[in-house]
């Protein structure tokens, strides 16, 4: 059994701006990226498209470790239940590689 992604999500993400635009074009699978001064969006084939914002959180710190945060908003357009479950789960895979 899978879970239904939304057509809206926000994530706390523990990573920095620079470290979301250097992963981006893996994460998404190598589809077309357009950015915005707010974030960027994938262009998916026949009018879909996911939409990305974020926002710099606070640091977490835990003791001495010092972790950047980010909050990511993941909009989708036109995509159907499964489009947004594989296009998520190809992020997941890439973004939290090594468990993080």
């Amino acid at each position: 059994m899978t879970a239904d992604v939304p057509e809206r999500l926000v994530r706390d993400m523990g990573c920095t701006p620079a470290d979301l635009v250097r992963w981006m074009p893996a994460a998404v699978g190598n589809q077309p990226l357009r950015w915005t001064d707010s974030g960027c969006e994938v262009t998916l084939l026949e009018g879909r498209s996911v939409r990305f914002t974020w926002q710099v959180l606070a640091p977490r710190r835990i003791a001495l470790m010092r972790i950047e945060r980010l909050q990511l908003e993941i909009a989708f357009t036109g995509c159907d239940a499964e489009t947004r479950r594989l296009f998520l789960a190809q992020f997941d895979a890439y973004t939290r590689r090594g468990g993080g």
